[in-house]
């Protein structure tokens, strides 16, 4: 996500959008708020967005496994910096 900040409120109606369509499926179905973030998602804006995000998935998915993967991964930098809601 090049511009997180800017595009935060899209990205979490985007997630409560996916997760209305999507809440009847069965629980072999996992969600993954974002693949990889990396360049301007930093460990701060992925902090401050997961919890929001997640919020929205949780309105229609209260027991759906969410995967929030720490910026800078696969390389596990960011893993330290990643605060789980």
């Amino acid at each position: 996500m090049a511009a997180p900040h800017t595009q935060r409120d899209r990205f979490v109606a985007l997630w409560r959008q996916i997760a209305a369509r999507y809440a009847e499926r069965g629980p072999q179905l996992y969600f993954e708020l974002l693949n990889e973030p990396r360049d301007a998602m930093t460990g701060q804006a992925w902090n401050e967005l997961v919890p929001v995000a997640l919020a929205a998935v949780r309105v229609s998915n209260p027991d759906r496994v969410v995967a929030a993967v720490a910026p800078g991964q696969p390389r596990h930098r960011g893993v330290r910096l990643h605060i789980l809601p």
